[in-house]
């Protein structure tokens, strides 16, 4: 990870994302986040908020990407 750029280490030790990561990141909750919303075409968000809401939960924590929101 380190080596393709998406990971790095500093000299303590801490490992963290470089852009290059975070964008695999981003591109991986944003399909996460489409295919939730495939999988739920044709229902009525309205009528189901508990279930919105568990949805968006995880989405946003199934990459670790917390403040992410499906478009329901």
């Amino acid at each position: 990870m380190i080596a393709s750029g998406r990971i790095q280490e500093d000299a303590s030790g801490l490992i963290t994302l470089t852009p290059a990561g975070q964008e695999v990141i981003t591109k991986l909750t944003e399909a996460r986040i489409a295919l939730l919303n495939q999988k739920l075409e044709g229902w009525s968000p309205e009528q189901h908020a508990v279930l919105v809401q568990m949805l968006r939960e995880l989405a946003d924590n199934s990459m670790d990407a917390p403040g992410r929101v499906m478009s329901l």
